[in-house]
């Protein structure tokens, strides 16, 4: 009877929370402009942090001296390489923000507004018209 009970709790709750629906749904260009821009700068905030941790791993990793014990000189040499193969990983994890920040510049580049010129040929005459306008690119 207790898993009965707990089980339809937990189809509940999943049901409830597969129906929710985002209410700020509409997203403009500013939005996809921000996003790209925070996402750019958590990037190089991966990179550099993980640049950093990696060049001082490797100047532990190297300052073991010729007098040092045996396991000083391990010691140093495992922490180095700790900290060199974590500024890797953070460096590695920057990738995909960089990547999907390019895809939301390029999804904010889509989204423009702006004026366009309307020839008008019987006085020889433009006039500018407001324009909103939407890309839709087909490929990449």
């Amino acid at each position: 009877m207790r898993y009965l009970i707990l089980l339809s709790l937990f189809a509940i709750i999943n049901f409830h929370a597969a129906s929710q629906v985002d209410s700020n749904s509409i997203k403009t260009k500013d939005y996809y402009l921000q996003k790209s821009k925070s996402q750019k700068t958590t990037a190089w905030v991966f990179v550099g942090a993980g640049a950093a941790t990696a060049l001082i791993g490797v100047i532990v990793a190297n300052s073991s001296k010729a007098d040092d014990d045996f396991s000083t000189s391990f010691d140093n040499a495992v922490t180095g390489s700790g900290l060199i193969v974590i500024g890797a990983a953070s460096c590695l994890a920057s990738i995909p923000f960089f990547i999907v920040s390019g895809n939301n510049k390029r999804r904010a580049l889509a989204l423009s507004s702006g004026f366009q010129q309307i020839p008008m040929p019987a006085n020889g005459l433009s006039i500018k018209q407001p324009v909103i306008s939407v890309s839709i690119t087909i490929g990449r």
